[in-house]
């Protein structure tokens, strides 16, 4: 279902979720020559966040991973 769906995202870090919707948002109108530096300085921002390395270490110690939006 969407509840379903919805629960699942939001799960995930903050950030990420906030960098997919404004992707999301942006992809339609536009050509991939045009989202491609904007997205990558996105991307760029977030790989190097708390939450990514957050992701990393729980994944890692196999255990639910508490992000902080960082």
């Amino acid at each position: 279902t969407a509840m379903e769906v919805a629960t699942r995202i939001a799960a995930n870090a903050p950030l990420v979720v906030q960098a997919m919707k404004s992707i999301a948002r942006r992809t339609l109108p536009a050509s991939p020559t045009e989202l491609y530096y904007p997205h990558r300085r996105l991307l760029d921002g977030i790989a190097h966040s708390d939450d990514i390395k957050e992701g990393v270490a729980s994944f890692k110690e196999k255990r639910a991973p508490r992000f902080t939006g960082r």
